[in-house]
């Protein structure tokens, strides 16, 4: 089979959660390839648009990226599936269309305080060319799969869970090479960890006023890990005046390669935001032996299963109290849920996905 992914979203410097999931998809397809008797054929898109950010698109090895300008399809040679990831399914006429769907967040009452009606209004129409233009859709959990459903008139059966993986790289075993990174990042030895972006959804605000209400934060400090931008900046001015900064760490984006090590170095992982699509990060803090802390919306419960400390993410309070029985989880649970997340490979989600290329060719709508 010929089959086309598109790349662009993999072009940024600092990758959200969404860019990796495409990256590690498209590194356990082309594994999954290279054990085939009959090997696929894949090509790699990227938009005109981020021509000049290059560099920064995923580029697996001996592969070229090919570019185009929507609507107009690269013809030579052609292609069988064309994957995009996200809410931006390529406009070609041609071959089998499939779309990751990692979550519909904007739909979800309560998104107006997360986001501007701009951007809702905009991810709105995306949600809806992907429902009117998609062979087969992908949600990363079953969460996003009944969301999507029940926003956005769409066949069942062409609308499947496939979840996400855990890199092999998150492991108790990197803890080993945790104070050799902490003390590049300037950290201390005992820290609770977040990471992720300053969008409101994430629920920053709420989850520092909880860690200085928890007993957790006499002895321990947060680390806040992910872009500094303007409301990061903010954030950080005012724990600077009102004199709780040194509760609170800040490092900025921390690259991929020292991930696993600054995960399995924290004494807790506390994620209460609003909604996840998938919550890849829950995950790869169990893989690490990390005990964790979710918000009780969206794929996070899912996602986690019974393995974490789960908590109403609009309670400062509740969260608060989350957060120190996240510190009292018993090393049991703690194996428990590193089991859990093992179960969650990128072959597996691989080959899923190959399956879905194969009957998207076959019964296009």
């Amino acid at each position: 089979m010929r089959i086309g992914i598109n790349l662009t979203g993999t072009c940024r410097e600092e990758r959200s959660g969404c860019a990796w999931f495409a990256v590690r998809t498209v590194d356990a397809l082309l594994d999954l390839n290279g054990r085939r008797p009959d090997p696929d054929t894949y090509r790699f898109y990227c938009r005109l648009s981020r021509w000049r950010r290059r560099g920064q698109c995923h580029r697996p090895p001996g592969s070229r990226i090919h570019w185009f300008l929507e609507p107009l399809w690269p013809l030579n040679p052609p292609v069988d599936v064309i994957h995009g990831f996200g809410t931006h399914p390529p406009k070609w006429r041609g071959p089998a269309v499939v779309a990751t769907l990692f979550d519909v967040f904007s739909m979800i009452e309560g998104s107006e305080n997360w986001s501007s009606d701009r951007f809702r209004g905009a991810k709105a129409a995306h949600y809806r060319a992907m429902a009117d233009r998609c062979d087969f859709v992908i949600a990363t959990s079953e969460s996003t799969r009944s969301d999507f459903l029940r926003f956005f008139p769409y066949p069942e059966e062409r609308i499947r869970c496939i979840p996400g993986g855990v890199s092999s790289d998150y492991s108790p075993a990197r803890r080993a090479e945790a104070p050799a990174l902490i003390g590049k990042l300037g950290l201390p030895t005992r820290y609770a960890l977040f990471v992720g972006t300053s969008s409101k959804r994430k629920n920053v605000d709420r989850l520092v006023e909880a860690f200085c209400m928890s007993g957790a934060s006499a002895d321990c400090v947060l680390v806040i890990a992910g872009g500094i931008d303007g409301i990061r900046r903010d954030l950080i001015s005012r724990l600077t005046a009102d004199g709780r900064i040194g509760r609170f760490r800040f490092p900025g984006y921390i690259a991929d390669e020292d991930m696993p090590a600054l995960h399995a170095g924290a004494a807790a992982f506390l994620f209460p935001t609003l909604y996840e699509g998938f919550g890849m990060p829950v995950l790869e803090a169990m893989a690490s032996g990390v005990p964790v802390l979710a918000g009780a919306a969206g794929s996070a419960p899912e996602v986690a299963g019974d393995f974490a400390v789960v908590v109403d993410p609009t309670d400062i309070r509740a969260i608060a109290d989350g957060i120190d029985r996240t510190f009292a989880m018993p090393a049991g649970m703690i194996e428990k849920a590193r089991q859990h997340a093992a179960g969650f490979t990128w072959e597996r989600h691989a080959a899923a996905t190959r399956e879905v290329y194969g009957w998207a060719a076959a019964n296009r709508r």
